[in-house]
């Protein structure tokens, strides 16, 4: 029998030499494909990831929902590969997409791959991986059926137990706890994601963003000059539960929370509370960020058909054309949990606690971009509901395509307001709302234009570093008092140990902030920072009413925050200011001691 050229391609029902049919059901070999090309995918974006080009990693959940996602990819051409079995002429181009299409899919994370190269180099694998199945029919159905099965219910047995298994923890964990302190208070961590200052009712701002929040106040004492230890996500969140300097931590862009350090959550577990994180920023707050650690319950990646697509190279890719999303009408981020689910998620856990006094950190992302709150709250400051595409922010807008996104952004802070209002109405009907230290904070601003930039997570400019603090505990908080003095959030670790009736513990540096309303503390110097995954350090102070910014070691901005509150006017090379910038950097390095940081590893 003469061979076939390396284009021509069989049907997949062939015979064997003794002429017994070989028939590859097109549910296994569908099954399969989806299996290879999922498996190729995730090794791709391991390899990325390990060589430094991919932030953070996978979440537990990637490895079973990546091959269900090219499986639901696939199925379409499987059909059409189960009408070949009836229709001859179509089984051979049908297996061939089917290939074509697992392969592209798997290959789809290699950086620069273009698009047409991507398609050619698709469609020789899917030829040749069909011309195999025809010459080696029994052997292909062979490895069709071991990659298909035996892929598809390990991957069963892996999903069912990663859940059960972290429920399993979780009872464990709950059950081997020791014995509470008599009375202690409850404690309720509500992290506002990318929520700044200037847009906030409670802080003056002329539209009703936050009704709510200046209710929770009137019981409350405010801190109104609340600074964040970074201007972003992961070394925010890490300063608040570690109370550590980003410079002291090995989190960053690229690297995943390091353990050298206790967390308030396994501080707190081991004096009994039961401890639970929901969040919704699926990147730098999840479990691979490395922020669950003493966590008995940790909600990060929830199975549903959004994270699916979100974990997917392939159905990500499709879903996200601008043909789709004018179709399904969602321009919002795949995977995305709104405020909602979060507050949800966390009352249904709560009855786990059984009676014992537990902490819990929520993580509430609506007012991060894309600002999408869901109706009515998407026209609540507007009747323009058109997005900027792609759905994060650019410093080429325009001053109307910013005004737009930042109308969208209030319309989210509204939304985000109602749900805090929801959760303590909740939790006040349940009869525990005055016996739980309530925190409300952000872990950073955003900017919309100012200085001439956009987002976050790029500069140390007080409209990134200023966040709102809160807190509420009538037990031992004054209500209605507002603190001006500047306070940084590395300060509440010691803070809620402090109000919990720990005494003055030490695990954590930092000072408790009830020093503001228990005695008259002289003013403090507040430190933040920003890190390149190089290693490259950005400094800021805040003291005395002025803010020193050393960019890098590259440019020096000094601020009067007294007479220049929006930081318009850069002091630094007025006269007599050298010796302002060298007190500032040596109050820096007494701070800090020399920072020897190298680029950043996971």
């Amino acid at each position: 029998m003469a061979q076939p050229s390396l284009l021509v391609v069989e049907p997949v029902a062939t015979r064997r030499p003794g002429g017994a049919p070989v028939l590859l059901h097109p549910l296994l070999v569908t099954l399969a494909a989806a299996m290879l090309s999922g498996v190729l995918q995730l090794g791709i974006e391991w390899n990325r990831r390990t060589s430094g080009h991919s932030p953070l990693g996978h979440h537990a959940d990637a490895y079973w929902m990546v091959p269900l996602a090219a499986l639901v990819v696939l199925l379409p051409l499987g059909l059409l590969l189960w009408l070949g079995r009836r229709w001859r002429w179509l089984e051979t181009p049908a297996l061939v997409a089917l290939f074509t299409v697992a392969w592209m899919g798997g290959l789809l994370p290699l950086p620069g791959l273009k698009p047409v190269a991507l398609v050619l180099l698709g469609l020789g694998l899917g030829l040749q991986t069909a011309r195999l199945l025809w010459r080696w029919p029994a052997t292909g159905a062979q490895v069709m059926r071991f990659v298909g099965v035996g892929g598809g219910v390990l991957l069963l047995l892996y999903a069912v137990g990663l859940h059960g298994g972290r429920r399993l923890a979780e009872w464990r964990t709950l059950r081997a706890l020791p014995a509470a302190p008599r009375g202690a208070p409850n404690i309720l961590l509500l992290v506002l994601d990318t929520v700044r200052n200037p847009s906030l009712s409670l802080f003056g701002y002329h539209r009703a963003t936050t009704p709510m929040l200046e209710r929770v106040a009137r019981d409350a004492t405010v801190f109104a000059e609340a600074y964040a230890t970074a201007p972003w996500t992961l070394p925010s969140h890490a300063g608040m539960l570690l109370a550590r300097y980003p410079h002291e931590l090995n989190a960053g862009f690229l690297a995943r929370l390091d353990d050298r350090w206790p967390t308030l959550a396994e501080v707190l577990e081991r004096s009994g509370y039961a401890t639970a994180g929901v969040v919704a920023n699926r990147m730098y707050t999840s479990r691979t960020s490395g922020l669950a650690r003493g966590f008995a319950y940790y909600s990060d990646v929830p199975p549903t058909a959004g994270e699916v697509v979100a974990t997917s190279a392939l159905l990500h890719r499709i879903a996200s054309q601008r043909v789709v999303r004018r179709l399904v009408g969602d321009w919002n981020l795949y995977g995305r949990r709104g405020a909602a689910a979060i507050t949800d998620d966390f009352l249904g856990w709560l009855p786990r606690a059984e009676g014992r006094p537990f902490f819990a950190f929520l993580n509430y992302f609506d007012a991060h971009n894309p600002y999408l709150a869901p109706a009515p709250w998407n026209t609540r400051f507007t009747s323009d509901t058109t997005r900027y595409v792609p759905p994060v922010l650019s410093d080429q807008l325009t001053p109307r395509q910013l005004a737009r996104e930042q109308d969208a952004y209030d319309g989210a802070l509204a939304y985000l307001d109602s749900e805090v209002g929801r959760l303590l109405a909740e939790l006040e009907h349940r009869g525990i709302l005055d016996r739980t230290i309530v925190v409300i904070v952000s872990d950073h601003g955003e900017q919309f234009g100012e200085h001439g930039m956009v987002d976050h997570g790029n500069s140390l400019y007080r409209v990134l570093l200023q966040v709102p603090l809160l807190l509420r505990y009538p037990a031992q908080v004054p209500a209605g008092r507002v603190v001006t003095q500047p306070v940084s959030l590395r300060d509440l670790p010691r803070t809620l140990l402090d109000l919990a009736g720990f005494g003055d513990d030490t695990t954590f540096p930092g000072r408790s902030l009830a020093r503001q309303w228990r005695s008259a503390p002289a003013p403090d110097t507040v430190l933040s920072e920003l890190t390149w995954p190089d290693g490259q350090v950005a400094w800021s102070l805040v003291a005395d009413g002025r803010h020193w910014i050393d960019w890098f070691g590259e440019a020096v901005h000094l601020y009067d925050l007294r007479t220049d509150s929006l930081e318009l006017v850069n002091l630094a090379d007025s006269p007599g200011a050298s010796a302002d910038t060298a007190a500032f950097r040596a109050l820096r390095v007494a701070r800090t001691g020399p920072v020897q940081r190298g680029p950043e590893h996971d």
